[in-house]
């Protein structure tokens, strides 16, 4: 997962200059384009962390063996969840550096490190390698705050309208999870029609996403 979130954030590092120059326009530009493209990262991360999480376990069966994937699975999709709420903080990491005030960027990597730690310490001892994994989801509320600290410190709106922007990839994270829990179910699939189910599944998810 950290290879999708290293290419994705790599494509999006257009977003601060485009920033900086929606800042000289005013604040309505800003907002405008804030709410643009946080639509666009949740959707693109539902798409390729669904698709990860969807497609990831047979791919794994496929090139190393059905054992291998029982025992890789559950952290697997831990991992393309925490993946996709890492990606979360991308628009408001780029806005925070366009807004020349890079304390909640700063703030928010030593928390998620800190949260991380904190996590591990209790969950590694007792569940070892799945607490390990269930540990880094506990980013989420840094993720929340820093959302929250960047939009107050630069006055972009208010948090209704950006909560809306999140139905739709709720919605079809949803779906996702559902397509993901037929596939684990007790009937037994070939990893093509597990392939052909996820790229079903992940239509559907498109759908709802272009649909709200």
């Amino acid at each position: 997962h950290q290879t999708i979130l290293t290419v994705l954030t790599n494509q999006f590092q257009f977003l601060q200059p485009l920033f900086v120059r929606a800042r000289l326009i005013g604040e309505h530009e800003v907002r405008a384009l804030e709410k643009g493209f946080r639509w666009i990262v949740a959707v693109v991360g539902v798409l390729a962390y669904g698709g990860l999480a969807l497609v990831g376990p047979a791919v794994l069966e496929t090139l190393i063996s059905r054992g291998f994937r029982a025992e890789a699975e559950v952290p697997l999709l831990l991992a393309a969840g925490q993946g996709w709420i890492h990606l979360q903080m991308l628009v408001p990491f780029m806005l925070s550096l366009a807004g020349r005030d890079g304390r909640p960027n700063s703030a928010c990597t030593l928390g998620m490190g800190a949260a991380v730690m904190a996590a591990l310490f209790v969950t590694t001892t007792r569940l070892g390698v799945l607490g390990a994994s269930l540990a880094q989801l506990s980013i989420a509320p840094i993720v929340v705050l820093h959302s929250i600290w960047v939009r107050r410190t630069l006055h972009t709106g208010d948090g209704d309208r950006i909560r809306s922007l999140y139905y739709g990839p709720a919605i079809a994270i949803l779906v996702v999870v559902m397509g993901v829990g037929w596939l684990r179910g007790g009937s037994r699939h070939t990893v093509v029609t597990e392939v052909v189910c996820a790229v079903l599944t992940m239509a559907v998810a498109s759908v709802v996403m272009m649909a709200l």
